[in-house]
């Protein structure tokens, strides 16, 4: 009897915090979003909680505490953020639109709108998201290790299905300039950011420099990088290693000079 008491209890609990949830979200219009979100939110915890056995409470509410969930809306807005991801890996730019996100996120449209009035707003928001993919925080201990980082990191998000992707905005920024400030604003100036970075603390070391402007050699790297990331200009996919061991030679021979050359 008591153990038919702990069950109920804890089915209690899990109908509790469904109803919990269902008052505080947007209906969506079927369950997908609800279980996109209990997997990286609170009442997940709380349910997993529940079903636990008395012996492996306590461990569990030691490892809940140390990753919370995330509030709600923030929950919302980050599975809205990733279907956008995937509208645009698998169907490119000119096929996003707020309704084939809603659908893809679970939500109803109503809920996306009012977040993001039109769809160049919402796709601007999740771009920004990929600056640090672009430049992310590097340091080997040595300019040569971290230009070659810098390299590897963009040459691979570049492979990815949103990385190819993000390849055909390069078009789309021709007619459009925000998008083409934005671009500038995700791709270009991060790296030349990491570059100053780089190059201060080469300084600091005593290291050598590039025998050129740094600036005009990023963006004669940033140039070949992208281009050879649009499979349409080769007969054959370029194999991605190789493709990093190349773009990294180049750069080694733009590189070794016996006075350093800062930004």
């Amino acid at each position: 009897m008591c153990r038919n008491n702990a069950t109920y209890s804890k089915i209690y609990i899990i109908i509790k915090n469904t109803i919990y949830y269902f008052s505080h979200v947007e209906h969506s219009e079927n369950g997908e979003c609800f279980f996109r979100s209990c997997l990286r939110g609170s009442i997940v915890s709380q349910v997993a909680y529940s079903l636990a056995s008395d012996d492996k409470q306590p461990k569990l509410v030691e490892t809940l505490r140390r990753a919370p969930g995330r509030p709600i809306n923030q929950l919302l807005k980050d599975t809205i953020l990733s279907a956008i991801y995937d509208v645009l890996a698998e169907n490119g730019y000119q096929e996003l639109t707020i309704s084939r996100v809603a659908r893809r996120s679970g939500v109803s449209t109503a809920t996306v709108y009012r977040r993001w009035s039109t769809k160049q707003e919402m796709f601007f928001d999740a771009l920004r998201l990929l600056r640090p993919m672009m430049a992310p925080d590097i340091d080997t201990g040595s300019l040569v290790s971290d230009v070659d980082a810098l390299i590897d990191a963009r040459v691979r998000f570049l492979n990815t299905p949103l990385g190819k992707s993000y390849g055909t905005l390069i078009g789309e920024a021709v007619h459009n300039l925000e998008m083409g400030e934005l671009l500038r604003e995700v791709s270009v100036v991060p790296a030349h950011e990491t570059m100053k970075i780089f190059l201060k603390r080469a300084a600091e070391r005593g290291e050598r420099g590039f025998r050129h402007h740094p600036s005009s050699i990023l963006d004669m790297l940033l140039g070949l990088i992208h281009f050879r990331a649009m499979d349409i200009f080769w007969p054959d996919p370029i194999d991605v290693d190789e493709n990093i061991r190349d773009i990294q030679k180049i750069c080694h021979i733009m590189m070794f000079d016996t006075n350093l050359i800062t930004v």
